[in-house]
This record gives C-alpha cells, sequence and structure tokens, in this order.
C-alpha cells in the first residue's frame, strides 16, 4: 500500500486508509506521539546533549563508530538487493546455451525480479547452493568483488571526508576505539591511506592477534573484498541465510564476541544504518543485558534521516486518490501526524537497545555533526 517507505514508517502507519485519515488527526494516540517525537527531534544536531555526550565519548577513547550500507552507497556501491540481481544476471548469462544474447539474459532476469518478487535472503541462498556450492573455492567473493566495484566512485563524499577526520589522531593516542563495519568494501581503509596525516590503522577479517597501542582497528564483521590483491580464505564474506546463520549461531565467533563487547563496553555512534538487521538486534540485546548485569551505563547513538513530510504526503494522496471529496489540509495535516508517529516509533524502538537516535533533516548534515564531534 505503502511501497518505498521504510519498514519503521510502516509500523507507525498501520492500515491507514483515506476514511481513517480524519480520525487519525483526532486521536489523542496520535498527539501523544507527537509531542513525545518533538523530545527526539530536538535531541538532534541543533540540540547539545547528543553532541556533548559524544564529543565526550571521543575524549575518552570510548567512542566506537559502526558503519551501515548507507556510507558506501553515495560512492555508486549497490545495495544487498542490487548486488543479488547482478550475480543473478551473470548465472543466467553463464546458463545460457540456447544462444540467447547476454541482453537477453539480463532482461529475462530483471523482468523475473518484478512478476516474482524474491526475498534478498532467498536470492543469496539460491546463488550459494546453485552457482556458488563449493566452499572450498572463492568464486562467490571474487564474482561479489567483482559486482561491488564495477561502477565505485572515487570521489570521497563530505560523511567519509569527517570519519577520515575523527580517525585522524594527531598524537601518538588514537582517538577512536575503534570502527566496526558491515560493509565489504575498501573505501574507509583507501580513504585513510590518502589522508596527508599517517594513521596506523588495521582490517580485522579474523582473529585479532596481538594490537599496538596506536593500531585503529577496523573490524570487517560480515568479510572484506579489497580492490586489490588475490583473495584468500580469509576474505569469506557473510551473503547468504546459511551463512549468517552458522555466524550468529556460535557463540565463540570472533565477530561476534567483538559486537558484544563493542557494545557491552563502549559507546557506539551508528552510521548510515537503520538497525534492522536481526542478527546485530540480537547481539544488542545480549550486550545490553550484560551491560545491565555489571551495572554499566553504556550509551549508544544512531544517526538518522528524518522522513519527509512531502514524501508521506504523497503516498496518502496515491492512497486517497479514489476519494476526491477528501480536502488536501487533511492530508497536509495528517502527513504531519504520521511523520511525528514515525519518529517517535523508530525513536522507541532504538531506544529498547540503548540507542538514541539524533536526526537530521538531510545526509550532508551527518558530515557537520561529525566535524562538530571532532572539533
Amino acid at each position: 500500500m505503502f511501497e518505498g517507505l521504510p519498514v519503521s514508517w510502516l509500523t507507525a502507519i498501520g492500515d491507514v486508509t483515506a476514511s481513517r485519515i480524519a480520525e487519525l488527526q483526532r486521536s489523542e494516540y496520535a498527539k501523544s506521539v507527537a509531542s513525545k517525537s518533538e523530545s527526539a527531534i530536538s535531541s538532534g544536531p541543533d540540540g547539545v546533549t547528543a553532541l556533548n555526550e559524544i564529543r565526550a565519548a571521543y575524549s575518552s577513547n570510548d567512542l566506537v563508530l559502526v558503519l551501515g550500507a548507507g556510507i558506501s552507497a553515495p560512492y555508486g556501491l549497490p545495495d544487498w538487493r542490487t548486488l543479488l540481481q547482478k550475480l543473478q544476471f551473470d548465472r543466467y548469462d553463464d546458463v545460457s546455451d540456447d544462444g540467447s544474447s547476454t541482453a537477453d539474459g539480463i532482461a529475462l532476469a530483471e523482468l523475473y525480479s518484478k512478476v516474482f518478487p524474491t526475498s534478498p535472503l532467498i536470492a543469496a541462498r539460491l546463488l550459494e547452493r546453485s552457482r556458488f556450492s563449493n566452499d572450498g573455492d572463492l568464486r562467490l567473493e571474487n564474482a561479489v568483488r567483482s559486482a561491488l566495484y564495477s561502477t565505485v566512485s572515487e570521489n570521497p563524499t563530505s560523511t567519509m571526508r569527517a570519519i577520515g577526520h575523527l580517525c585522524a589522531a594527531t598524537g601518538a593516542a588514537r582517538p577512536l576505539d575503534s570502527i566496526i563495519t558491515y560493509n565489504y568494501d575498501d573505501l574507509l581503509e583507501k580513504h585513510l591511506a590518502d589522508l596527508n596525516v599517517p594513521i596506523k590503522f588495521r582490517s580485522v577479517v579474523s582473529g585479532v592477534g596481538p594490537v599496538g597501542k596506536a593500531d585503529l582497528l577496523i573490524y570487517h564483521v560480515h568479510g572484506f573484498l579489497p580492490r586489490a590483491g588475490e583473495l584468500t580464505a580469509e576474505n569469506k564474506i557473510i551473503l547468504s541465510e546459511t551463512a549468517y546463520h552458522e555466524q550468529y549461531e556460535g557463540s565463540y565467533s570472533w565477530s561476534n564476541l567483538i559486537q558484544i563487547d563493542k557494545f557491552r563496553s563502549k559507546n557506539c555512534l551508528f552510521l548510515g544504518s537503520s538497525v534492522t538487521d536481526p542478527s546485530v538486534r540480537r547481539l544488542l540485546d545480549v550486550a545490553r543485558r550484560l551491560a545491565e548485569d555489571e551495572e554499566r551505563a553504556t550509551r549508544h547513538w544512531c544517526i538518522r534521516k528524518r522522513p519527509g513530510k512531502d514524501e508521506i504526503r504523497l503516498q496518502i494522496e496515491r492512497l486517497a486518490k479514489d476519494r476526491p471529496e477528501t480536502p488536501l489540509e487533511d492530508f497536509e495535516t495528517a502527513a504531519g501526524d504520521l511523520q511525528s508517529m514515525a519518529i517517535a516509533s523508530e525513536s522507541a524502538d532504538l531506544a529498547s537497545f540503548g540507542i538514541q537516535a539524533v536526526w537530521v533533516d538531510e545526509y550532508d548534515e551527518m558530515a557537520d555533526f561529525l566535524d562538530t564531534v571532532g572539533e
């Protein structure tokens, strides 16, 4: 019904129909949620509480950056669904023995994905079992690397520059505790290597081993596929449902232990992530319980883009186009109410994991906020 909206919006919207708009506007629940969302908005970049707390964590070497796909997407790297679609195109090219052209194979895959929408988890599982079933080789990793960097831009984003500034310690100590990334790419490492300020950093893809005091560790907890060099067994990635199950069911998996330890004992700032991955949420829950048992007062933050009221209004207009007698002003008011409800809903969800939402209107504001943290 509301295609293209984030899950948190859909949760807040629920089963809204044109006939329900007026009722929603009058509801005490909407007014209550709207008032609560104001406190969530005021704790964003224009407020001082979250900023001061993040600054304090940064200056005391207790801040961990947690990077999601939103950090890499502006470089032209495909998201998970698009990445799987690219691999699926290659699969059709491989099996086209009837003389059909490459274009026909791609068109067929595109048509299939539109006519029969498939969950990314299911698509990854099918690809793994049909085309990449041999665990002993790295065909999957090489195919993903090829698809990953096929359209990459070399120009660093303002957010990546800001992350680089936070990493670039001027003295012997490193301000950041570490970085956890769920991305396969080497964009961060390449940016740090290109900086004029020398930074001693290390990409971690398995057990940590000896760590120098000045080392900034970048944990690639789902795998690492650098552009250059030959891939080895250490570059195995977590892509399919099977691989996720194997990793997150292993109590002593190095990546599980690292995430739980950082979530439990440090202050984490989530960037480019909506914190909707079920496995990550489970680890956050485990870490929160451990922190409570140890009476630790850990605190985390997540920078999120505020849902646009105009986009919500357009969705409502499409939904109610068969009700022309409903005045446009009702749509405007309903869009404002739904925006407030969505912000409050997502803020409450993040708070259940000990994460405070920091809301921005545009993604470019994230870089400004990070620059302020490092001042």
